[in-house]
């Protein structure tokens, strides 16, 4: 069973988003608050294993909670679900280590595919989400003097198509081990701290 709590000072939205999960056998929704503070008061009690939770909040806003959830609690994944699509929101969150960042116009099942996506450990980035890094990142310098190999170059672009690990694997026909370790290799070379960061990179380089 997935325990997961909803973090939202708009009553209406949280009971809205409860409902989504009322006939969900194997998410159960434990908590609904209203802003980061009873977040963390919460956690030390209970076995919680996601966290759903917006950025504008009274008292500890999902920016501050984040940074203490993931320095407290690393073991829970947060989602951040949000109206806030602006670059600095997103890197800055992004930087913290949320796992999912999802605008609140998303539909039930891509926020179900967010969280099947980050309980296997891997990040995932809503579609409008991923447009705001691409609008942000066509601007940047490009960076020209790193070397990838040809099957680096495969991963990098299936990476930017949305692929997680398992799917990588499976489509060039090598396991799911080699993958992340030229996934780790590409974040070495390139400097990224996570996958939005190869997303930026290869945009910069006109691998997509």
């Amino acid at each position: 069973m997935t325990n997961l709590i909803i973090a939202d000072d708009h009553t209406v939205f949280r009971e809205g988003l409860a409902s989504f999960f009322k006939d969900e056998d194997e998410i159960s929704v434990i908590a609904e608050l209203g802003n980061g503070e009873e977040v963390l008061a919460m956690l030390p009690q209970l076995d919680v294993q996601i966290v759903l939770m917006d950025i504008s909040m009274p008292k500890m806003d999902g920016i501050e909670a984040s940074q203490m959830i993931k320095t407290k609690f690393p073991g829970v994944k947060i989602i951040m679900l949000t109206m806030h699509e602006t670059q600095n929101y997103i890197r800055k969150l992004l930087d913290i280590g949320v796992d999912g960042y999802l605008l609140k116009t998303t539909s039930k099942s891509e926020l179900f595919e967010a969280i099947n996506t980050v309980l296997k450990g891997e990040k995932y980035y809503g579609t409008d989400v991923q447009k705001v890094f691409m609008n942000s990142f066509n601007s940047d310098k490009v960076s020209s003097d790193i070397k990838l190999t040809r099957r680096e170059k495969e991963i990098l672009d299936l990476i930017c198509e949305e692929l997680n690990t398992n799917e990588i694997a499976d489509k060039l026909f090598i396991s799911a081990y080699t993958v992340e370790t030229h996934r780790k290799n590409l974040l070495s070379k390139t400097g990224s701290k996570n996958v939005a960061g190869l997303v930026k990179f290869a945009v910069q380089n006109k691998f997509v």
